[in-house]
């Protein structure tokens, strides 16, 4: 690769010395601390100031260190560099996981030991845990010992002896739950009460149970489990018909150490796996003495003890369907590809031929993968509606076509679903009547990737009426193309804008009372006619489209909706909930209940939408919902109730002028009369010169004032109630002491 090829994919850059500087792409670089020359041998040198390894920075480029450099040589570090790498390596303290047990800690599983008769002589207990690390990482475990002590004399046979011996072909695995999962599917399987190991793990007593018989060895993916299948296969070839050694690492080459038939049998599936198994019991060759373990599968990815990471990017997408990356995230024809599932994916992938670092090389190929799978953002068609299997036009019509899109809901459409009567209820008790048919609109105007109406929805109550149960329904519809957050975090964090892209659905769950202090965001979201500028962290800002719908639930007086501009008002819907019924009793299973019969509840959805769609993009409002605005505005902004106290101020006679001075005395005297609090002299400006063209009135630099000059004013108001004329010739009676003043001064 030539200096110029690792330069385009660098942002910021500009000669320095004998080199290049730019921002450094394996952190959150502002100050270009990433320096670029060309070596003497004709590579690429690369150092980061702040700190990032050579390695860090090619893996954030979708580049390998050998890339870097010609002909193969070996990547050569800047000295510096050289002098970190020579320094031995500092062993990591290690941290202590802290244990979650599956189950409340009691036993998932008992395993019975009994005779030829089936007459119980032992049996095991079976917990399961996760060590959760403070990384975020787990590790599975199980705890399995005997239930008790087993009585002197007693040996006990192998598991599920009555089976093993009226088979003639039986499968030999390591642990019960092997087992279980086996005969589940219909195969005799067995194995040793002791579990793995050699001497007394195999008792030679266990050996005349298999004579005559076909036996399948499983060996587990790890050392112990390859030496055991060697020693069970060595005591049982003698007396067996045909003994096979199996490596289940040819039915899943990602198969993780210690992994087992198990493992294999979640990962393709119970009946892919055991078709699987049964045609590599089929072609496995014979055991014979001095007989190795069979070999990992080979992989066209890995060569030379090295991954190509070109060759891994294309067989993933081929075994794993195709995928695109849209702003550093990953979809398929199901919808979001969460990064977490990809890096196990990968890491299953890698774990039998890597055996150190292998966490950071599976987040160097998820880069790879990033790179390979990179698209340009489609755009949404508003048109179309994605389900599981296909998607719907605003027609009413199926296809069953699928592709990748970034807004896929998780419920299939049935036309001949029920009614969702459980969910009609649970909305009948919630809302008023009228009211069910807008949140049945809005809901439905989710679906599609559009923001044509120009609305978001607030539910508002005062508690305990069930918003939360519609919460669980909307993301049990929704799934991935839903997101939920704050309202106050996306005004004041710009890195949750990015969350927001390709998402049908943004919820605040449960809104703050400072959640809507400021406004801006939220109306260029609502009507989003044009692209957004949306950051993510560590990356140059990007211009995106977002067709995300705002929905917030609280239980909030309505002063909390706060904002000074009739544009924002214009942009809600807000709806008041029902108190709740005296002596209700609440079903936790309501919203599972619900779920059962989500297409139905899609269908209802899609009525509002057609409803809506009809009415030409206007919701239906009911009165109920008008004065729920209303009232916002006066509680949220006193100014407007002010302006429309008709005893005290007329708008509209552009004849009559007042000063800026005498208009805000004469708002905070009515304030005190009124028991309210003045916004500040700033608000109050802004706010009319904003709306003066709705109010019938205008702003002037030339309205006279007492003493005869030319002041900053508004003409079309006029003070009908001479206590609040401050500065005229009647004052109100108890004026405002300078402190007062300044803290309503802006």
């Amino acid at each position: 690769m030539q200096l110029e090829d690792v330069l385009r994919r660098l942002e910021g850059v500009k000669r320095s010395g004998g080199g290049y500087s730019a921002r450094c792409p394996a952190h959150e670089d502002k100050n270009a601390s990433l320096s670029v020359k060309q070596g003497d041998n004709g590579g690429i040198v690369l150092h980061c100031h702040a700190g990032c390894t050579p390695e860090q920075v090619v893996g954030a480029l979708g580049l390998s260190m050998q890339d870097l450099f010609p002909d193969g040589d070996r990547p050569r570090l800047d000295r510096r560099q050289e002098h970190r790498t020579r320094q031995p390596a500092k062993p990591e303290p290690k941290e202590k996981p802290k244990r979650e047990w599956v189950n409340g800690g009691k036993p998932v599983a008992r395993y019975a030991y009994t005779d030829a008769q089936g007459k119980e002589l032992a049996a095991k207990r079976r917990k399961e845990y996760w060590d959760v690390y403070p990384d975020g990482s787990k590790k599975r475990g199980k705890d399995l010992r005997w239930e008790h002590a087993i009585p002197a004399g007693v040996i006990v046979p192998p598991y599920r002896l009555p089976e093993l011996l009226g088979a003639d072909t039986v499968f030999l695995c390591e642990g019960e739950k092997d087992v279980d999962n086996l005969r589940a599917q219909g195969l005799a399987a067995t194995c040793s009460p002791n579990g793995a190991g050699t001497g007394n793990k195999w008792r030679d007593t266990y050996t005349p149970y298999f004579a005559g018989k076909t036996v399948y060895i499983l060996q587990d993916n790890d050392e112990v489990g390859k030496k055991f299948a060697q020693y069970e296969a060595e005591k049982l070839s003698p007396v067996a018909q045909e003994v096979k050694v199996l490596d289940l690492t040819a039915l899943w080459p990602g198969l993780p150490e210690h992994g087992d038939i198990s493992d294999v049998m979640e990962h393709l599936g119970a009946t892919q796996a055991l078709a699987d198994l049964l045609e590599l019991a089929d072609k496995a060759p014979g055991w014979e003495p001095g007989q190795e373990p069979q070999s990992t599968a080979a992989s066209p990815w890995f060569e030379k003890n090295r991954v190509n990471e070109t060759a891994f990017c294309d067989a993933f997408r081929q075994k794993y369907g195709d995928m695109a990356c849209w702003g550093g995230v990953f979809y398929d024809e199901n919808g979001l590809v969460e990064r977490d599932k990809l890096l196990q994916r990968i890491t299953q992938e890698l774990s039998p031929y890597v055996t150190t670092r292998l966490a950071q090389k599976a987040k160097d190929l998820l880069a790879a993968l990033r790179s390979f799978c990179y698209q340009e953002a489609p755009q949404a068609d508003p048109t179309r509606i994605h389900v599981k299997g296909g998607y719907i036009t605003l027609d009413g019509v199926f296809h069953a076509d699928r592709y990748i899109t970034q807004n896929r809901l998780d419920v299939e459409y049935d036309p001949a679903a029920q009614p969702p009567a459980v969910f009609l209820d649970y909305v009948n008790a919630l809302l008023e009547p009228e009211d069910v048919l807008t949140l049945q609109e809005f809901l439905g105007y989710c679906c599609i990737p559009t923001t044509k109406a120009q609305k978001m929805l607030f539910l508002i109550g005062s508690g305990g009426e069930g918003k939360s149960v519609l919460t669980q329904v909307l993301k049990g519809v929704f799934g991935t193309s839903m997101t939920s957050g704050s309202l106050h975090d996306l005004e004041r964090n710009r890195f949750t804008l990015a969350n927001l892209e390709g998402k049908l659905l943004f919820l605040d769950e449960d809104m703050g009372v400072s959640a809507t202090k400021e406004s801006q965001v939220q109306k260029r979201l609502v009507t989003a006619n044009a692209p957004l500028s949306i950051e993510r962290k560590g990356e140059q800002a990007v211009q995106a489209m977002l067709t995300c719908r705002l929905m917030a639930f609280g239980n909030v007086p309505f002063s909390t909706l706060y904002d000074h501009s009739e544009g924002a008002f214009r942009r809600r819907i807000i709806l008041t909930t029902k108190p709740k019924q005296e002596g209700r009793r609440d079903d936790r299973d309501l919203p599972d209940k619900i779920l059962q019969g989500k297409s139905g509840v899609f269908n209802w959805m899609l009525e509002g939408l057609s409803r809506l769609t009809s009415n030409g993009w206007e919701f239906t409002i009911s009165q109920r919902a008008r004065e729920n605005l209303e009232e916002t505005k006066r509680e949220s902004f006193n100014l407007l109730g002010f302006l429309a106290d008709e005893n005290a101020v007329r708008l509209g006679d552009l004849s009559r002028k007042i000063t800026g001075v005498d208009l805000y005395d004469a708002y905070t005297a009515w304030c005190y009369a009124n028991g309210e609090k003045p916004v500040s002299r700033k608000s109050v400006t802004s706010y009319l010169k904003q709306e003066q063209q709705r109010l019938g009135i205008q702003a002037s630099n030339h309205v006279p004032d007492s003493q005869g000059g030319k002041v900053r004013g508004f003409a079309g108001i006029e003070i009908l109630d001479r206590r609040f004329l401050v500065r005229g010739s009647i004052r109100y009676d108890r004026p405002f002491s300078p402190v007062e003043v300044s803290q309503n001064a802006p």
